[in-house]
């Protein structure tokens, strides 16, 4: 069965669907990266010392200098145990193991290469001030291998969660909340991006005159009140994960707050979709101002041969504009 069937199958009846891909995803997150760090550690290990255990040169700093070594041994088995916990407690600490960033861009693997390096800075520095001579050999075998096994790991998971999503699995339920141009516009980028899990399953068009329709669009129109109450009862009916906010609405800002905090407290996502298209990411900047979140967009610098090309296209567009005028 096609996804868009199956989507169809599932939104038109009243089976609610619950987000039991969530746990699922999550374990077997879980396992890989403890799976992928063991490995590294343990090949670090072994390259450097071999099937022979090896103590850890002494702490030169008090108290930890009282220790006796007979009675508290510190070794690298011990080091080895310790890291493999802490790193992967790293991973899940920054994030990197969030449903929002899998199947689709860098922010992954991006935060798993930022964890990775934070712990093994920190590490060093620990080490630095405790006056320990870590073995360099076992550190820069287990940083490249480590992270560069756990890339892997999260690719083959990510290809396994997309190839699910393209099935009509493993999606993330979105409410469109705008006016009918925006949210028409809203669905067919969410429709064109299936591996981000974000599935359109239906509109809101609060203060838009009632009975209003979305032409080309099979998804239901689920209200058009501005009351947070209504909006709620309606996401909460249809089993909606994740509210998606545009331009065009007619809630005013003491609704809008109203609204988010309802949809925190049933712990439901909200993203706002400013209706800016055709820009590249790397020129809008959000900057919070007075909790205004306010998106800066960039001015484009083009520089060698594409500007002269990109200034002739401009012009021809304007003359072309300008005859179509007269």
């Amino acid at each position: 069965m096609k996804a868009k069937e199956r989507l169809k199958k599932v939104w038109g009846t009243t089976y609610v669907a619950k987000r039991e891909w969530h746990p699922q995803v999550l374990k077997s997150l879980y396992l890989g990266d403890l799976i992928a760090i063991a490995i590294s550690i343990f090949a670090a290990h072994f390259i450097r010392f071999g099937f022979v255990n090896a103590d850890l040169p002494p702490v030169n700093v008090w108290p930890l200098n009282l220790l006796d070594p007979s009675v508290a041994p510190i070794d690298y088995i011990f080091l080895d145990i310790g890291m493999i916990i802490i790193w992967w407690l790293t991973l899940q600490v920054n994030g990197s193991r969030n449903i929002r960033v899998l199947g689709m861009g860098t922010d992954e693997y991006r935060m798993v290469t930022r964890g990775s390096t934070y712990f093994f800075c920190t590490l060093v520095i620990v080490a630095f001030f405790l006056k320990i001579d870590l073995t360099r050999m076992y550190l820069l075998i287990a940083y490249p291998l480590g992270l560069g096994l756990i890339m892997i790991e999260r690719w083959l998971l990510r290809q396994r969660l997309v190839q699910k999503r393209l099935q009509g699995y493993s999606l993330t339920r979105v409410m469109i909340i705008s006016d009918v141009p925006t949210g028409k516009h809203l669905y067919k980028s969410l429709s064109g991006a299936v591996a981000s899990g974000l599935s359109p399953a239906a509109f809101y068009l609060p203060g838009i005159y009632a009975g209003t329709t979305i032409a080309d669009v099979d998804l239901p129109i689920l209200g058009y009140s501005t009351n947070p109450d209504d909006i709620m009862q309606a996401v909460q009916e249809n089993n909606i994960q994740m509210v998606a906010i545009s331009n065009g609405h007619q809630l005013t800002p003491e609704q809008m707050r109203m609204l988010g905090w309802r949809l925190a407290d049933a712990h439901i996502a909200l993203i706002m979709a400013p209706a800016t298209t055709d820009i590249a990411g790397p020129r809008m900047h959000i900057q919070p101002l007075n909790g205004l979140p306010l998106v800066h967009v960039s001015t484009p610098h083009i520089t060698g041969i594409a500007a002269p090309a990109n200034r002739a296209q401009i012009a021809h567009g304007t003359e072309r504009r300008q005859r179509g005028a007269l």
